[in-house]
């Protein structure tokens, strides 16, 4: 697998980077994120330095995410509050609104707010009680 971006440029914009923490896992899953939307890309809008770019801040992304980052502590009772809002995929870090700004397809964005599902019912009749065609007046 030939990753587009190098562990020192990621650990240049993540935040209190942890030398203890091995970049790989984050940049092998950025590298099969940024693999799908540069397949995606039919129109091929996105250039090779764009793509490295989301590769660097998906890795960036998939770090940050992997141990919240407190924005307020409390001693007393050991509560907490956490920076960005869970449930926002991509959105919920600034490395991830990095990457989705380097996106211009918007594939990433499709994916990070979820797939909504459409779903049907019939409300007619059940066909037992149903009148065929050529019988209606």
């Amino acid at each position: 697998m030939a990753f587009r971006c190098r562990p020192d440029e990621v650990q240049s914009v993540v935040r209190d980077y942890d030398t203890d923490v091995n970049l790989v896992p984050f940049i092998e899953a950025a590298n099969v994120l940024t693999s799908r939307v540069s397949a995606k890309d039919t129109d091929g809008v996105l250039s090779t330095d764009e793509l490295h770019q989301i590769e660097k801040w998906l890795a960036a992304h998939f770090y940050e995410t992997r141990d919240h980052e407190l924005s307020e502590e409390s001693n007393e009772r050991a509560s907490g509050r956490y920076v960005g809002e869970f449930g926002k995929g991509l959105e919920r870090t600034r490395a991830g609104q990095n990457a989705l700004l380097f996106d211009e397809t918007g594939y990433l964005k499709r994916i990070s707010q979820g797939v909504e599902r459409a779903q049907l019912n019939w409300l007619g009749k059940p066909p037992s009680t149903q009148v065929d065609y050529i019988d209606r007046d």
